[in-house]
């Protein structure tokens, strides 16, 4: 995946799990794990039940698929009441109270939270998260892309593979050398 445009599919969540538009322009990325298939998610996202969405999915052969538009607002990553003091991100620190679905894209990544991903998922990771920051003139910094369990304390998402640290560093890089996962 180069400069071109990245081929991404549209697979609309069919369910009013999103909210039409956003209070906020979005300024920070966050990365998931689905915890599942590809699949899987999606018949999850699509359950109006389960209250839950993201901006997008890729594969593990780094299929891009989008289920909510970037200027709509995902439930990916919202927390309440008490949560925002246990946040690690401070993004989210500093906007006490304000539901980071408000100004965040979400990326879910196939697979489990012990996986490590494999070079198809990660270069469109990669080139999905530049995109959206090129798009939103979002800074590729860790202040900007956070680990979805730096804001939901309690979670591992996306995982003890994905080092957030190393995952940044890779795309600040012109030549990314560290894959941004440990193995």
């Amino acid at each position: 995946m180069g400069d071109d445009a990245l081929d991404i599919e549209w697979k609309g969540a069919a369910s009013a799990n999103f909210s039409v538009g956003r209070d906020m322009s979005p300024d920070i990325i966050v990365i998931h794990i689905m915890a599942g298939t590809a699949a899987g998610t999606e018949a999850w996202f699509d359950n109006p039940e389960a209250q839950v969405s993201s901006h997008y999915g890729i594969t593990k052969t780094g299929e891009i698929h989008q289920y909510v538009k970037e200027t709509d607002t995902a439930y990916h990553t919202g927390i309440h009441g008490t949560d925002f003091a246990r946040a690690t991100a401070q993004v989210v620190k500093d906007r006490p109270n304000v539901n980071p679905n408000q100004y965040s894209i979400g990326i879910e990544h196939e697979g489990q939270a012990g996986d490590v991903w494999p070079d198809a998922m990660l270069r469109a990771s990669r080139a999905l998260v530049k995109q959206c920051a090129a798009t939103w003139n979002i800074p590729l910094d860790r202040y900007h892309v956070v680990g979805h369990h730096e804001i939901y304390f309690g979670h591992t998402c996306p995982g003890p593979s994905v080092i957030m640290d190393a995952y940044v560093a890779a795309l600040q890089a012109s030549d990314p050398g560290d894959d941004g996962t440990d193995g």
